[in-house]
């Protein structure tokens, strides 16, 4: 599966630099922004019949409880927490990449993506020492707190927080929030069926992932990948990171060559996998690496060229710097 990495490039998380605004701010699945300027306020659209946007009203935001802040890694290894309030920083623990034959290292090491649970509890997978999807468990201290031996890649929590759901190689793990092995369940996939970046739905009874070219929508109840409904991506491009809010799952539209890891442009997508239908909502000339919501399915959040970037109820906001991926902390 994908993953953008710069071993030894400093994280510039300047709290100067961090912006936010109190605009009322749109809802995040109907909004759209040129292109040709990451980042700029979304107007609202629709498609049209030839497929490209039209404007139409905003409409007004959907009340939810606002997240209190946000836990990201960056490129050199650290992992930050960001306070919304007060748009403070500061780096709880870092785990710097290692690359196979540095120092006599047999395999190269480096954190792959964050979850939280809403006890506070930090999840970060990492490969690949010193194992594929090992899951480290931190608290806000930045102090490991002891492991269960369950691990996974690309860890995403229920929003109800009881659940975990997680990628292997061949299929999606669904695990309780014990992170112990009773009570998990496989989703299993054929051959080098490779999932990732699982994200759920609201009400918990739906997982979307990704697969390169393929967007996958599954019930969590599901035995087999092969039950899922699945939509390809636009010429040229791949699917990525995925989120699902109340209104609608989203997913990453990449273009590139996943397998050549070669990226460009990039675009945040409203997706109905069961008919086909997708609704841009943001255009950017740079990769979106994380896309993530809240809880209640109403806030977003994603990583633009390294900048973190969310809106949530009333607020939009950025911090520049050399972000991979991130997650809310929940209200």
């Amino acid at each position: 599966m994908h993953r953008l990495r710069a071993a030894g490039a400093a994280c510039l998380v300047s709290v100067a630099s961090a912006c936010s605004s109190t605009s009322p701010a749109p809802d995040p699945s109907t909004t759209t922004s040129s292109p040709s300027v990451p980042g700029a306020t979304p107007s609202a659209v629709s498609p049209s019949p030839t497929g490209e946007p039209t404007s139409e009203p905003t409409p007004e935001p959907i009340p939810a409880r606002t997240p209190r802040g946000i836990a990201a890694i960056t490129e050199s290894g650290d992992v930050v927490l960001v306070d919304l309030d007060g748009l403070t920083t500061r780096t709880i623990a870092s785990y710097p990449p290692v690359e196979a034959g540095d120092d006599d290292a047999p395999v190269s090491s480096f954190l792959t993506d964050v979850a939280v649970f809403p006890d506070g509890r930090i999840l970060l997978s990492t490969c690949c020492e010193p194992a594929a999807g090992y899951i480290r468990v931190l608290n806000e201290r930045g102090k490991e707190l002891p492991k269960t031996g369950l691990g996974g890649d690309d860890p995403e929590v229920e929003p109800s927080g009881r659940r975990l759901a997680m990628a292997f190689l061949q299929s999606l793990g669904i695990s309780p929030a014990s992170l112990r092995r009773d009570g998990f369940d496989d989703i299993v996939g054929r051959g080098l069926f490779s999932p990732s970046d699982p994200g759920w739905s609201p009400d918990g009874t739906e997982v979307i992932f990704s697969f390169g070219r393929r967007l996958g929508l599954v019930e969590v109840t599901a035995k087999s990948l092969g039950d899922a409904r699945y939509l390809s991506a636009s010429d040229g491009m791949y699917w990525a990171s995925t989120a699902y809010l109340r209104s609608g799952p989203l997913a990453v539209e990449i273009e590139g060559n996943q397998r050549q890891q070669v990226q460009g442009a990039s675009r945040i997508v409203r997706v109905d996998v069961g008919t086909g239908q997708r609704r841009v909502v943001m255009s950017s000339a740079e990769a979106i690496t994380d896309l993530a919501t809240d809880r209640a399915g109403t806030a977003l959040l994603w990583v633009e060229g390294g900048t973190l970037r969310w809106r949530v109820t009333g607020t939009e906001g950025s911090l520049p710097g050399e972000f991979l991926k991130a997650a809310f902390f929940p209200g």
